[in-house]
């Protein structure tokens, strides 16, 4: 991985699967975590679930919004965190909140968010796509 990210292959973060025992959110930060272990920077790491990402989808899907970094004309749902994930990737957790679609999300709401999904889980109104 870190050869590849060295010699300009862009990355993309990829295993936010919904898929069974994957949790959305949690594998990002848990593959995060990885490529930094392996050697890439922090810089490296974020960038393939940002501009590497936006990269991708603007060359291979013409329609879609663009993405990726933070600019006049492009859209963005950026993530406030409690500290700098280029100091330490594991800070990429520490989630103050998100603005999404135009709407800011406390860490409070994402927290209500989540357990009411968990909560649809356990009652089994909910069930996990394979």
């Amino acid at each position: 991985m870190k050869a590849l990210a060295d010699g300009g292959v862009p990355l993309l973060l990829g295993t936010d699967a919904n898929s069974a025992g994957v949790l959305p959110g949690q594998s990002a930060h848990k593959e995060l975590r990885l490529l930094v272990d392996v050697g890439l920077t922090p810089f490296q790491a974020l960038s393939t679930g940002t501009r590497n990402a936006g990269q991708f989808i603007i060359r291979h899907v013409p329609t879609a919004d663009s993405f990726g970094v933070v600019a006049v004309g492009r859209r963005a749902d950026p993530v406030l965190l409690g500290a700098n994930p280029l100091e330490d990737i594991n800070n990429t957790t520490d989630i103050l909140g998100v603005m999404a679609r135009g709407r800011w999300l406390t860490k409070a709401e994402l927290a209500r968010r989540r357990d009411d999904v968990a909560s649809r889980y356990k009652a089994g109104e909910l069930k996990p796509r394979h």
